[in-house]
């Protein structure tokens, strides 16, 4: 997959993930209820949310795992992680005097989980690429990127919120067995996407047999 198509599926990741916000924020329909009124199976805008924004997600960090495959990648990443770090107090508490805002939700989405992970994903990469180079290449980094999204929402959905707390309040005290499911589908779906466009081999095709004019056999 070239340069331009790599960049094209992470910029549709960023826009699901605004869109994936759009949805939680405006809640454009009323929830339907798989079983009565179940909340552990309720089929509304968060659930939609969920699935587009992990799709976005999945799709985004695929495309980030990707551009560490070049040197100039690998620096850029360095540069814009420490820039985001730099940024950090500013999402923190965002200044009156900036020309617009952002949501509150968004920024501590970013503060929480944006900066910190890329950052640390970064320097995580920078440290095991040279031990494993095929990590960029496009069939484990989605698969990389499936796993890490996947371990995200179930640490969230069957730990955090139902036993813990709910965005800092009380825990719910149950599963949303409906967004784990949308979440399930969201990360996923783009998985299996990318593995089809690229091929289901963890090698690209042009370096699976040494170049010596002819495979082994």
């Amino acid at each position: 997959m070239n340069p331009i198509k790599t960049v094209a599926a992470g910029l549709l990741g960023v826009m699901l993930i605004f869109l994936g916000f759009e949805l939680s924020i405006t809640r454009p329909f009323e929830t339907v209820y798989a079983f009565a009124e179940n909340p552990a199976w309720g089929l509304g805008p968060r659930e939609l949310a969920h699935c587009v924004g992990f799709a976005g997600c999945t799709l985004g960090f695929w495309s980030l795992m990707r551009s560490f495959s070049s040197q100039s990648g690998r620096r850029m990443n360095l540069i814009a992680a420490i820039g985001g770090l730099c940024m950090y107090p500013v999402f923190l508490r965002w200044p009156e005097w900036m020309p617009f805002t952002i949501d509150y939700g968004l920024r501590k989405f970013i503060c929480t989980i944006g900066i910190p992970f890329y950052l640390l994903g970064t320097l995580m990469i920078l440290r095991y690429l040279k031990d494993w180079p095929m990590l960029t290449e496009p069939l484990p980094a989605a698969l990389m990127s499936g796993g890490g999204m996947w371990l995200w929402s179930m640490s969230w959905e069957l730990g955090v919120q139902p036993f813990e707390s709910v965005y800092g309040g009380s825990p719910r005290g149950y599963i949303q067995w409906a967004q784990l499911i949308s979440d399930f589908i969201g990360i996923w779906t783009p998985v299996v996407v990318l593995a089809t466009c690229v091929g289901w081999s963890p090698v690209r095709k042009k370096d699976r047999f040494p170049q010596h004019g002819k495979s082994p056999g």
